[in-house]
């Protein structure tokens, strides 16, 4: 292969269609389960683009001498072994951020759905653990919607108390999974144990890592319908109990927007490949929780599958007028306030 030409490794439910490659690169697809014979085709490989499913470190890029630069097109980055890339000089980008808005829309409507069954607690507060990109749009549209609710967050210097937060009827989650083998100051790895909550556990919404729950607390909760909506779990992909036993199930889609998917991934494609082109994006389709925790539940044996054949949601704020109203009537025994709320951000 010609000097001027580069190779692009990138994983399988990459979606490059809105992306258009400088002339000198040649995108090579790969799967995460059998990526040892594509490697090991393309020694030469300049990038390398990976999913969060897909472990980066010595053993899995050992065939890749060439390799420059890293794209990771998800948010969380805990399979990224970073001290072996700062060894070995390659660089890292990943979509840190992106899928914001698509999480936050996921746990407003997670909250619409808790308010409708629960109406006697609409006025009670919200607990949020993790106040970055996720948990701050929470906050700002609580406080928008004129919800009370408390926030924790140890790497910031003005954060709530984590009890006050803990104390709320419903608590959403919004942390990095980190690990104590790693000394990390604030280490979530095992975090929701029963140990973490001084009361009965609230109600849970858990978006964030699967990890960061101790697996017999995790059951326990699960027992005890304690967790309201769920979008990642302890291993993956769950069993069916597991995703039987919550009021709403998702098949790790919470970020899986247009913008927050296909536009993370070309965010990170524009950065690690500066001649890059950005293609018009679609807005998405509507997204139902509802609608799809009932069809994981049915058939939550194709946990990978449903992931990557997701109709990517369009975010509340790019509803049409119709789609808005479509969706007051949905919600119409809320407060107005809380509706409108809902597309200000």
């Amino acid at each position: 292969m010609p000097e001027n030409n580069q190779t692009l490794l990138y994983q399988d439910g990459i979606n490059l269609n809105y992306a258009a490659l400088p002339e000198n690169i040649k995108a090579e697809v790969f799967s995460g389960a059998n990526y040892e014979h594509i490697f090991s085709r393309h020694k030469n490989a300049s990038f390398l683009l990976v999913r969060a499913d897909f472990a980066v470190n010595e053993k899995t890029v050992r065939y890749l001498s060439s390799l420059k630069t890293i794209g990771l097109v998800s948010t969380g980055d805990d399979n990224i072994d970073q001290n072996f890339l700062k060894e070995k000089n390659i660089k890292f980008v990943s979509a840190k951020g992106a899928n914001a808005q698509a999480v936050a829309d996921y746990v407003k409507e997670a909250l619409l759905y808790f308010w409708l069954k629960y109406p006697e607690k609409q006025n009670e507060p919200v607990g949020i653990i993790g106040y970055g990109n996720i948990g701050l749009k929470v906050g700002q549209f609580l406080e928008r919607a004129k919800q009370p609710f408390f926030y924790y967050d140890p790497f910031l210097k003005n954060t709530g108390d984590v009890k006050n937060a803990l104390k709320c009827p419903i608590v959403t989650f919004h942390v990095p999974l980190t690990f104590k083998e790693s000394n990390h100051r604030h280490a979530t790895e095992n975090m929701l144990d029963e140990n973490y909550f001084t009361d009965e556990p609230p109600y849970i919404i858990q978006t964030s890592r699967g990890r960061i729950w101790n697996k017999q607390f995790y059951e326990h909760c699960l027992f005890e319908n304690k967790i309201w909506a769920q979008d990642v779990y302890y291993d993956e992909p769950p069993i069916k109990e597991w995703v039987l036993s919550a009021n709403f199930s998702t098949p790790h889609i919470a970020g899986y927007s247009t913008n927050g998917k296909t536009g993370g991934a070309l965010k990170v494609i524009k950065e690690i490949l500066p001649g890059a082109a950005v293609k018009e994006i679609p807005k998405g389709e509507i997204f139902s929780l509802q609608r799809e925790s009932d069809e994981f539940k049915n058939d939550s044996r194709h946990f990978e599958k449903r992931r990557l054949s997701f109709s990517l949601k369009k975010e509340l704020n790019d509803f049409n007028a119709a789609e808005r109203k479509f969706f007051f009537e949905k919600f119409s025994n809320l407060p107005q306030r809380i509706l409108t709320a809902c597309f200000n951000g």
